[in-house]
């Protein structure tokens, strides 16, 4: 009987390389720009609120997105050299609640625009201070979010030069309150009530700790 020779593999596919050539392989570089839409930094969402003209603007869009990966600030906090502080991992599961709220009514710009714009129908129309007092309650809403971070931030000392001490107690109290969280099992095709579910999901405060009766008055 003939021996029977293994061809070779002159095949490049990544499935038929060795584990040496594998490890030589040049990984493609990382190209274009990944939103992040619910872990935006603090810098990102003040700048948006700031900027945010409301009723002439559209709905609030908070401009936070990563160019390089892995990268320890975003894009913006980069160009601009600043800072690039993100929301303490504690109070987390309030950045879905606000962004449940803020996709709600993002109808009343996009997908009902024909209804408040009237298409030269009087009897169309929104009553005429209808989108500067939505855009104004979405600014208020925004601000109490701040002051709740600020707040959140000062009763754990996590404002200016953190100490190792701070940081190691922090995330001790996260640590001990992450056990009781269990998966939420509800499920939407509608983008707010998928951020509501996810916000039982992370940390949140509890009823009377800092700042959080503001906060549920707030929405």
């Amino acid at each position: 009987m003939a021996n029977f020779i293994m061809p070779r593999t002159t095949c490049h596919e990544p499935d038929t390389l060795s584990s040496d050539e594998l490890t030589n392989t040049p990984r493609k570089p990382f190209t274009g720009a990944i939103h992040l839409n619910t872990l935006w930094c603090l810098p990102c969402f003040r700048d948006a609120v700031r900027e945010w003209m409301g009723d002439e603007d559209g709905p609030l869009q908070i401009d936070c997105y990563i160019m390089d990966a892995p990268s320890k600030a975003c894009g913006p906090c980069k160009a601009f050299d600043q800072k690039c502080d993100l929301i303490p991992q504690g109070i987390r599961g309030h950045v879905f609640e606000l962004m449940a709220l803020i996709t709600f009514v993002e109808k009343y710009w996009t997908d009902c625009s024909e209804l408040w714009q009237g298409d030269d129908n009087p009897e169309a129309e929104w009553p005429g201070d209808f989108m500067k007092q939505l855009s104004a309650a979405v600014k208020c809403l925004c601000a109490a979010f701040d002051d709740l971070v600020e707040t959140h931030r000062k009763a754990h000392l996590l404002i200016g030069n953190v100490s190792d001490e701070a940081k190691a107690g922090y995330s001790a109290w996260c640590n001990a309150r992450e056990r009781t969280i269990c998966p939420n099992t509800h499920r939407s095709d509608k983008l707010h009530l998928q951020y509501a579910f996810r916000a039982t999901e992370y940390l949140r405060l509890r009823r009377g700790e800092e700042g959080s009766v503001h906060w549920a008055m707030s929405i």
